[in-house]
């Protein structure tokens, strides 16, 4: 019997929230891989330690606005919208 199923060799710690209608999901870009060497989820984005994926189907949110919320908070040095579809690396982001 051949398995099909290839689980990610890449670990990350995640934090998900479904919601009625959408997500936030926190992934932490830096991890150790099964060979314990240091990878990163998004490798062109190295400096970010988190990502927060945020799908709001309902368009109430404005992503600017709640940017906004989230630099003011003092435990957060940076926050950053980033246009997935740029990302080389943009395939990571669906495996979690």
């Amino acid at each position: 019997m051949i398995g099909i199923y290839d689980p990610p060799s890449l670990k990350i710690s995640q934090y998900f929230l479904s919601l009625p209608h959408g997500f936030v999901q926190l992934l932490k870009n830096k991890a150790l891989n099964s060979t314990n060497q240091v990878s990163y989820l998004i490798p062109e984005l190295k400096s970010m330690d988190y990502f927060l994926l945020v799908q709001d189907e309902t368009f109430q949110i404005s992503i600017n606005t709640f940017a906004n919320q989230l630099a003011k908070n003092r435990y957060i040095q940076n926050v950053m919208k980033l246009d997935v579809s740029k990302l080389k690396s943009k395939e990571n982001l669906l495996t979690y």
